[in-house]
């Protein structure tokens, strides 16, 4: 058996269900006696990548297979395709292709639970940005000088707000895969409320508890656009955005250092022949430090794509139990956790419970629970933690600019912070300490020896199934944004 027999059995199975489901319609439609009739399946949408260096062979193949071009990865080598599902074991068989899935659903990983009290005291709420900040180390850095400046992170979400609070002149455009055409606007709000726990700075002393600044207060955002108002996007859109970053993390007098990713896919039983893992890998091993939120599925359900992918840093979500006493904090009873050791953990947590950030979008005013006062939100889940961790992310490249991502995943995760009488599944190397960092030297020897997503091995069995809906689109991918609007008191 080759490395791509178990996806050619997987294109086997899906295009046997997909007939299956629509023979079931057929018979039970109308009157009590239909007569089923042939099947005839419509197009599909699905990602493909090239092995490195094979675009124009692949290329060639779709041409041959009248495969739709829909969209075009060309850092990534790689495009967005329509095609008759028939011929997807062609695509399979391939050589020159690497990797193919479905253009799948996507969800923001935030969560939330009941309203907030009417009285907000950066001081004291343990979600404070000011109290955020303390419980992850921020401030050592900050006493140093180190505040992230001259390093951008992209953020891929819903787009950024760029006159909310805090977030004034802290952003540029990137690109908007959506075909809004700005990126620079944000009617969900979710990515807003992110870029202010990276980055956001209200102005005076950074690491004052009347001032609002993010954990790299002095970095830059990049805003990439990938999911619209109603914040829904996919796999390919979110793939355009990353192959944006790829193309221009040092064009135009960017220095892109770190992408945050603060959503996620259902995962299949393997990364390795995901094309959203190819997406980030190709990030990964160009330079750029990729932080994923791991979910909030709870324990055991396993991570999210594209979090399950060993080649980024998985963040799980931190519960502060309503206080500011660091000795009571305990893994968050909504992070995504993998039951086996074998499988993949996240790397570390960081806090993720009700979370004080910027606002903006409308959604906001559905849900006042949620809302603090004019200028801000609280949030929960691993969203925020992802973004924690991005922020932490750029202090650290900031202080040592020549690091490799395996370095930086390798600093995060070995002096962390480990919660006593939690689970190590839960929380890997424990909760971020950027304080714990800030004088240990740069990790010489630090790589990783998984096999990457380009190697092909592995199996996809089951990681389209339901993917599948009527027309010719593979699921659909409403974010689900509505619950993370409203936060635990």
């Amino acid at each position: 058996m080759t490395n791509r027999e178990p996806l050619r059995h997987h294109v086997r199975r899906i295009l046997t269900t997909a007939a299956g489901i629509v023979i079931a319609f057929a018979l039970s439609a109308g009157g009590s006696t239909v007569q089923a009739s042939p099947v005839e399946l419509v197009d599909v949408d699905v990602v493909v990548i090239a092995e490195p260096g094979r675009m124009d062979e692949v290329d060639a193949l779709l041409d041959e297979l009248d495969a739709t071009v829909v969209q075009r990865f060309d850092a990534i080598e790689g495009a967005a395709i329509r095609i008759d599902p028939g011929a997807l074991d062609s695509i399979a068989r391939a050589t020159s292709v690497l990797a193919v899935g479905p253009d799948r659903a996507m969800q923001a990983e935030s969560l939330g639970q009941a309203p907030i009290p009417q009285a907000y005291d950066t001081a004291v709420q343990p979600g404070s940005m000011y109290q955020s900040a303390r419980r992850v180390g921020a401030p050592t850095y900050w006493a140093r000088g180190f505040t992230g400046a001259g390093i951008d992170v992209a953020l891929v979400d819903t787009g950024v707000a760029k006159s909310a609070f805090g977030l004034a002149g802290r952003v540029v455009a990137g690109t908007d895969t959506t075909g809004g055409g700005n990126s620079l606007r944000d009617g969900f709000g979710h990515g807003t409320h992110l870029a202010g726990i990276i980055a956001g700075n209200a102005g005076g002393t950074i690491g004052s508890p009347s001032n609002f600044n993010g954990i790299a207060a002095g970095s830059r955002l990049v805003s990439v656009r990938v999911a619209d108002d109603r914040g829904a996007t996919s796999t390919a859109s979110v793939i355009a955005g990353l192959d944006w970053v790829l193309r221009n993390r040092s064009a135009n007098g960017l220095n892109i250092r770190v992408v945050n990713l603060s959503f996620g896919a259902p995962p299949g039983p393997s990364y390795s022949i995901d094309p959203l893992a190819v997406a980030v890998e190709r990030l990964w091993f160009a330079g750029v430090v990729v932080v994923v939120a791991g979910g909030n599925s709870g324990p055991w359900g396993g991570l999210a794509a594209p979090a399950n992918d060993p080649y980024v840093i998985a963040v799980g979500a931190a519960d502060s139990r309503k206080t500011v006493d660091p000795g009571d904090d305990v893994v968050a009873s909504y992070s995504s956790a993998n039951e086996t050791w074998q499988a993949r953990t996240v790397d570390l947590v960081a806090p993720g419970r009700s979370i004080q950030s910027s606002r903006g979008g409308s959604i906001a005013d559905a849900y006042p629970g949620s809302v603090i006062s004019e200028s801000f939100l609280r949030g929960t889940g691993s969203s925020q933690s992802a973004a924690m961790v991005s922020g932490a992310a750029a202090l650290i490249v900031d202080q040592r600019p020549g690091i490799r991502p395996d370095q930086v995943k390798a600093l995060l995760r070995t002096h962390a912070e480990y919660l006593s009488g939690e689970d190590g599944r839960r929380q890997g190397g424990g909760m971020l300490r950027l304080d714990w960092i800030f004088n240990v030297g740069t990790p010489v020897f630090a790589f990783q020896l998984h096999l990457p997503a380009r190697s092909g091995f592995g199996a996809l069995d089951g990681s389209w199934d339901g993917s599948r809906r009527a027309g010719s689109r593979w699921a659909g991918s409403r974010w689900a944004g509505q619950a993370w609007l409203t936060s635990w008191n």
